[in-house]
């Protein structure tokens, strides 16, 4: 899956899921930390879906909000995950 793939993906599932009432729209680079969009609880339930429907887990060393500032950031951070060899 391509890193524009796994934005378009995230896209999708954010809107949603985590961010339905959200008054504005939902895209790469808004910041979802700064917005609000991401709270702890919506964090986990991101993370458990970039796990079960991305197939890519993300270790808790790389949950940091760096990683998670905007859509952008996170497919990055798939993309690297999906990249390196376990």
């Amino acid at each position: 899956m391509s890193e524009d793939d796994v934005s378009a993906a995230l896209t999708t599932f954010i809107k949603e899921n985590l961010a339905q009432d959200a008054p504005y729209d939902i895209d790469e680079d808004t910041p979802l930390l700064e917005l609000g969009i991401l709270d702890s609880l919506k964090t986990a339930m991101l993370l458990n879906y970039i796990r079960d429907g991305l197939g890519t887990p993300v270790p808790p060393q790389l949950i940091d909000a760096a990683n998670f500032r905007s859509i952008r950031t996170i497919a990055a951070l798939v993309g690297s995950l999906t990249s390196t060899p376990n």
